[in-house]
């Protein structure tokens, strides 16, 4: 059951701190998600880009759970204590829960770590085998060549006087003893 409190021109004491205590506990889903995004930037190393992002995404989810909140139970009337509460629960949220939450997702994380590390590992020694055999390494394919051009004989010139091409060929023989 949804409890909606319908804003009047004036609101009683007592629905001003209901919606203040609600806004309180609006700062757990923020700091929640501040703590999955610290917890990816921890794991990933970021691009500096990635990280301007996240930090304009984070107040924006953050405004778009206040303003679903003032919807919700406000009708819409929007209240700055609500951005006052909600920052509240937010560090009260970070200095307590919030430390034992990262402590422990940094331990599950080094515990996955290590077997996705093994799979990326299998998976890359997989695809570097799929490419030697099916794609054609350039590099390869020049040393290959060379290898091959050592061993074949250069053809002798060929020359309209005998005497001129006796003289090449017996060079050419000795040359390349």
């Amino acid at each position: 059951m949804m409890l909606r409190v319908i804003p009047e021109t004036f609101l009683s004491p007592e629905q001003q701190l209901f919606l203040f205590g609600g806004s309180c506990l609006l700062g757990i889903p923020c700091g929640m998600l501040f703590d999955c995004f610290r917890l990816l930037r921890r794991l990933i190393p970021h691009h500096p880009a990635a990280v301007a992002a996240e930090d304009i995404l984070f107040p924006v989810l953050c405004g778009i759970l206040l303003t679903g909140y003032t919807s919700s139970f406000a009708a819409g009337d929007f209240r700055l204590y609500y951005v006052i509460g909600c920052t509240a629960g937010f560090v009260l949220y970070e200095c307590t829960l919030g430390r034992i939450v990262i402590s422990i997702g940094e331990v599950l994380c080094r515990l996955l770590r290590l077997p996705f590390r093994m799979l990326g590992a299998c998976f890359a020694f997989i695809c570097r085998k799929g490419t030697t055999r099916f794609v054609k390494n350039p590099q390869n394919e020049k040393n290959r060549q060379k290898m091959y051009q050592n061993h074949l004989q250069d053809a002798p010139e060929i020359v309209y006087n005998k005497n001129s091409m006796k003289k090449k060929v017996e060079t050419y023989g000795k040359a390349q003893e």
